[in-house]
């Protein structure tokens, strides 16, 4: 396995400000009055409010001067490109000719950058946002209070291709009037407010540009091109971009623009008959199911997971526009319109394979049944991102013509059988691997979880209980199951030592791709499902909890601690390396605090459910090595050397993949440490959990980082009252 470790990414890199002087502070506010944009309550709910959805959803609205200040960093601005590997559209090779006295933040040079300034020591290189020590904590939403402002932004104007037209605002307002302000029966108004101005708009879609587009890839730089009404579709990148003013967004502000969005969504399910499938209305669909799902407001959330066949829905028309657009490349070619044509092809390609691991990473993130599965992966994979963020049609023919991508499940099997992966594929192309990874295992599982799995028919006669396997099947126990397993382990090997050469080249910076990575090993390695569910009963009154569950849960992992203790090791090392990843990479990306948080539990639950002297028994019964000789060989002089003395392993700090092996098939006898505490020691548990809440503390921008926080807080106050006790 690869050694993660110590090497960065690329990132997300800072985009030219507007100059300061084109739009004023004034002509920000025009139309806002200085209000708030916020909604309240009303005393009655119509008996229609199963089909529009009851929410009593806060408005809040860009208050205060803003002011454009040219040397003004987002924080998720400071970063640092490299090759090939972010979706930004700007992103670029670090080549050793490039001699820029550029700093690793974006910004000039520090002194002590580089040892030739004369410091003992240089700086890390570290990508890390840059949080002031000043910066107000957002005040928290309350039921009567519908009043917060968002803090007065002092960032610059953000560079956008996404244009608005004065059509476009004008349809935006007058949905706002229909559906906000007048709601039909059932849906709560809005405070009667006018609708921030273009100006604001346009800033809100910088800001989507900038952080969100990177971390779900859907729509081209070249901005809007693309058939249908287009007002949804800029609410709801509007909506997205509320999540990452520098001084923090407001949470109801972002809440009340996903309803707006989620209203405009179902008033043109009910109104407008029309077969016509539009990419702006699917692509609107996608970003409102994001933005609701992993926001602050639980009622939202529980809709876009109870909604959640809706992906099903965008997959299918992203296909179907697929269909449709390669139907007509003669037509294009011949006007000249070739790279726009294409450009439409591979959005409906993004946008349905965004649709399809959306669906997937609810299933691990929400417990929430997936819709979709490899056999819709039927479609090619979305092109490697230099290709993609061509904006021209001269750039993007210089760029190399490559052929065709594979469909997702090719990709897959080459990857299983040939362990090698094509230096073409983009980063959104592997991150979607990686989901691919996750289905076929949860399809190996399924399988061998039924106990029909393990019988052979036959015309004879007899006891199931004599012949089927007892339920629950322990599914390590399984040699299929594990050798499919181990075989997942090694594609990821394969896809994490090709990002630790693009780690390499981007002077160690991590890119997104990492995330996935190490967290794909807790998702694969671990019963992360049983461990959450398990978190979530502890911290009820015991008088609603499902004791049997808990017990049966507990069991299981504790099972997977000490039966299963190899692959435990080696999630918990991934886990370790998650909060080292996020605390240093973050892009405030909207799934790193589900990461965070899965990552967290792991390790508390291996720290819980383990035992030193069941380990070692448990390593004393495993079967001889069948390993040829010459191996095995080279495993005892391996185990002879100077470094196999090692007894202690950082599982939040970079390790060299020596010691990581060490750790997985000796790691009982070794020290465990997560932020200076040994996880197998009594209060090592505990301590993983308060790093993972200081983590979550940090990640501001998307609401869900909120929820898990409060989770793992409440843990920690269970294990600590549960401590006293004993």
């Amino acid at each position: 396995m690869p050694a993660h470790e110590g090497l960065p990414d690329t990132g997300m890199m800072g985009f030219d400000f507007w100059d300061q002087n084109v739009l004023s502070a004034t002509n920000w506010l025009d139309g806002l009055d200085n209000t708030a944009f916020v909604g309240y309550p009303m005393s009655q709910m119509e008996s229609n409010e199963q089909l529009f959805g009851p929410f009593g959803v806060s408005n809040n609205a860009i208050t205060g001067a803003i002011v454009a200040t040219p040397a003004s960093k987002n924080r998720s601005q400071v970063q640092t490109e490299s090759p090939q590997s972010i979706f930004s559209p700007r992103s670029a090779a670090v080549t050793e000719g490039n001699t820029s006295h550029t700093s690793y933040d974006g910004g000039q040079a520090e002194v002590g950058q580089y040892y030739v300034d004369g410091e003992p020591a240089r700086l890390p290189r570290v990508k890390r946002r840059k949080i002031s020590q000043s910066q107000p904590t957002l005040q928290s939403d309350t039921a009567d209070g519908f009043s917060l402002q968002m803090r007065p932004v002092s960032e610059a104007p953000e560079h956008t291709p996404f244009k608005i037209t004065a059509g476009d605002y004008n349809a935006i307002v007058e949905s706002y009037q229909r559906l906000c302000i007048s709601p039909p029966p059932g849906w709560i108004a809005y405070e009667p407010v006018e609708l921030p101005s273009v100006e604001i708009l346009t800033f809100l879609l910088g800001l989507y540009h900038r952080n969100f587009s990177q971390t779900l890839p859907v729509l081209h730089p070249l901005g809007f091109d693309a058939d249908g009404p287009r007002e949804g579709l800029i609410l709801a990148m509007a909506a997205i971009g509320t999540h990452y003013p520098q001084e923090g967004g407001s949470a109801r502000l972002s809440k009340s623009m996903h309803e707006f969005v989620r209203r405009l969504l179902l008033y043109q399910y009910e109104t407008v008959f029309d077969d016509t499938v539009s990419t702006c209305w699917t692509c609107t669909e996608l970003l409102n199911l994001v933005g609701m799902a992993y926001c602050d407001d639980l009622k939202l959330q529980r809709y876009a997971l109870t909604s959640r066949h809706r992906v099903a829905t965008i997959f299918a028309r992203s296909r179907q526009n697929l269909s449709s657009e390669s139907r007509r490349p003669a037509q294009d070619e011949s006007s000249g319109n070739e790279f726009r044509s294409w450009v439409r092809r591979e959005t409906a390609i993004r946008l349905a394979y965004g649709a399809w691991m959306t669906d997937c990473m609810f299933q691990y993130q929400f417990q929430s049944e997936h819709v979709l599965s490899l056999k819709d992966a039927q479609i090619p994979l979305p092109c490697e991102e230099g290709r993609w963020n061509a904006t021209n049609e001269q750039d993007w023919k210089e760029q190399t013509k490559a052929a065709q991508p594979p469909t997702l499940n090719e990709a897959l099997q080459d990857l299983y059988v040939e362990k090698h992966m094509p230096k073409e594929r983009g980063e959104f192309a592997r991150i979607l691997i990686i989901h691919g990874l996750y289905h076929r295992m949860w399809e190996v599982a399924d399988y061998l979880s039924n106990p029909l799995a393990h019988w052979e028919p036959t015309a004879n006669r007899q006891a199931s209980s004599d012949v089927l396997p007892s339920t629950p099947i322990w599914l390590p126990s399984i040699p299929t199951f594990t050798r499919w397993q181990n075989s997942a382990c090694d594609c990821l090997d394969v896809l994490h030592w090709q990002a630790n050469a693009t780690i390499g080249q981007a002077s160690g910076l991590e890119h997104p791709t990492v995330l996935h990575l190490h967290l794909a090993r807790i998702i694969l390695l671990a019963p992360h499902a049983e461990i959450t569910k398990l978190a979530k009963a502890m911290v009820v009154p015991s008088a609603v909890r499902d004791n049997d569950e808990m017990l049966s849960n507990k069991r299981l992992i504790q099972r997977w601690a000490i039966q299963h203790q190899y692959k435990a090791r080696l999630a918990i090392i991934h886990a370790g390396v998650v909060f080292w990843h996020v605390r240093r990479y973050s892009v405030d990306g909207f799934h790193e605090a589900p990461a965070v948080a899965l990552a967290a539990l792991t390790l508390w639950a291996f720290g819980t459910f383990s035992n030193k002297k069941a380990l070692s028994r448990s390593t004393s019964q495993q079967p001889q090595s069948t390993h040829p000789p010459r191996m095995q060989e080279a495993r005892e002089d391996s185990d002879q050397s100077d470094d196999a003395s090692c007894n202690i392993i950082l599982l939040d700090r970079p390790a060299d993949d020596e010691i990581v092996q060490q750790f997985i098939r000796n790691g009982h006898n070794m020290k465990a440490n997560v932020a200076g505490s040994d996880l197998y020691a009594s209060k090592g548990p505990e301590r993983a959990l308060r790093q993972g809440c200081k983590l979550l503390a940090s990640l501001r921008c998307w609401g869900t980082s909120t929820h898990w926080n409060r989770l793992l807080q409440k843990l920690v106050e269970t294990v600590q009252k549960s401590s006293a006790k004993t």
